[in-house]
């Protein structure tokens, strides 16, 4: 986990210095202050991942410190340094959350294993929070998706975004026909204050999003390491008013930007986090569709077909952010769709089976959101606690798409694409015809798949290679009458 960047701050020098070299030897950014009011000044100009702060020093202790030093950044994973018999000042510091103590004088295995131990525990702490966040966002889907007003629809998304943020400002900007960017909402809940976001500042940081394509984070007076030197160019517009932190996403639909959001927060309430971005991330994702949906409705209400298709594309847009930060996976989902759906026109399934498959295509990993990354791209063989992990993400797609009523039909195909023609499989161990028949097109498809995608921890395989493992496992793996089927698809495409 080495590369976080890590503050510490106590009054002794040789403390200061002993800590600074173990830990840079171990590749971490390592900042030292000496004072309490020298570590909060380098807090307000520069992020942290972990405060690594002693108990009692002038001016401000350890405790007050870690207060003050969250007020700006409130993902901060605190540890503190304590003598002998503190018993209480450990009560105190456990009830602000902080996740380590080390005991003077300590040893560098005892220093760096507490860091190491907090910054996973930061991390399980930061994922858990981003998926209880995100959950929400599903029921929304729903109601952003049947809003085919467009004027309430750009509403709705401004409402939403600020409510999840508790921000105090929206603006949502809409590329118009000509190319140019256009409020169509502002909301402002401070009438005492200045629009920031409705200004030539708001659509300059709209520009800067529209031109590279991600989102802007940005605090007062605080500034990363990982940010770029145009990003840091903004943080003059701080200055001379009461902004604390912007938060700028763009809205993207099939490689197009349709429009920007805008959020600020001021100096008196707690910055935007990481998991605001994330969830403003996911929303824009959402409304980039909705707002497409509800352009094309108007111009095609009587076109249902095309109401199918647009809550297809939703769904798409939804897994995508979800599902994986890797966008070439997505070429090879799309693949996925497309072979599935094949096979299910060769099998002569009913029309409501096939819309069942197109949508399970897209959402039957969609669990794997609650998979840590290491274990997904895990090398080698899992663990018994990491397979565990892994055979869970079934149930828990299925627990997600169950959220969204218009797909209730699809969540049984989710649930048992893991399950076995033999019946060896899981989540249940149905075997046979006992399968649904869309699970057993996706076991067979999602097999070939990963076996011929680029993956992040391997190349794809030969082809030959996984039409051999296919025909091998024909019969007890997978239903051999869908191995034939897809195994002749991909002799006509000739793939």
């Amino acid at each position: 986990m080495a590369g976080e960047r890590i503050l510490i701050t106590d009054d002794e020098t040789s403390i200061l210095q002993f800590c600074r070299k173990i830990l840079r030897e171990k590749g971490y950014g390592v900042e030292t202050a000496s004072t309490a009011n020298h570590a909060l000044k380098t807090c307000s100009e520069a992020a942290f991942d972990v405060l690594l702060t002693d108990i009692i020093m002038p001016e401000l202790d350890g405790l007050q410190l870690i207060e003050r030093v969250r007020i700006h950044q409130p993902d901060i994973a605190a540890i503190v340094m304590t003598g002998q018999g503190a018993m209480n000042t450990a009560l105190e510091a456990s009830k602000l959350g902080v996740m380590g103590f080390i005991v003077k004088p300590f040893t560098p295995d005892v220093l760096i294993s507490s860091v190491q131990s907090v910054l996973e525990k930061r991390q399980v702490i930061r994922e858990s929070t981003r998926w209880k966040l995100l959950m929400p966002l599903f029921e929304i889907t729903e109601t952003l998706m049947s809003e085919v007003d467009i004027n309430r629809l750009l509403n709705l998304i401004v409402s939403y975004a600020v409510k999840e943020t508790q921000a105090e400002e929206g603006a949502l900007l809409i590329l118009d026909n000509a190319g140019q960017l256009r409020n169509c909402v502002v909301t402002e809940f401070v009438p005492s204050r200045t629009g920031i976001l409705s200004s030539g500042v708001g659509e300059r940081i709209a520009r800067w999003t529209m031109e590279y394509r991600r989102p802007i984070l940005l605090h007062r007076n605080v500034s990363s390491n990982n940010q770029s030197q145009s990003e840091k160019d903004f943080l003059g517009i701080f200055y001379g008013n009461d902004l604390l932190s912007i938060l700028s996403v763009p809205l993207i639909k099939k490689s197009q930007i349709i429009g920007v959001l805008n959020l600020s927060k001021l100096t008196d309430h707690t910055p935007f986090t990481d998991t605001d971005q994330d969830l403003i991330g996911v929303l824009c994702g959402q409304a980039a569709v909705a707002v497409e949906n509800a352009r094309l409705f108007r111009e095609l209400q009587q076109r249902t077909e095309d109401i199918e298709e647009a809550s297809f594309n939703a769904i798409r847009a939804l897994a995508h952010a979800l599902e994986t930060k890797d966008w070439q996976a997505w070429y090879y989902r799309d693949r996925m769709v497309h072979y599935t759906l094949a096979v299910a026109q060769r099998l002569e399934l009913l029309p409501s089976e096939v819309r069942q498959l197109r949508y399970a295509a897209l959402l039957h990993d969609i669990g794997l959101i609650g998979v840590r990354d290491a274990v997904i791209r895990k090398k080698g063989k899992f663990g018994e606690k990491e397979f565990l992990e892994m055979k869970n993400h079934p149930y828990a797609g299925a627990q997600i798409v169950k959220r969204i009523k218009f797909l209730n039909d699809v969540v049984p195909v989710i649930y048992h694409h893991h399950e076995r023609w033999d019946g060896k499989g899981y989540p249940d161990g149905l075997a046979g015809e006992k399968i649904p028949i869309g699970s057993r097109i996706l076991a067979v498809i999602d097999a070939f798949d990963a076996m011929t995608s680029d993956r992040p921890y391997r190349n794809a395989g030969p082809l030959q290679v996984a039409i051999e493992e296919l025909q091998r496992c024909s019969g007890t793996q997978f239903d051999p009458t869908v191995v034939k089927v897809f195994l002749q698809t991909l002799d006509e495409k000739k793939v």
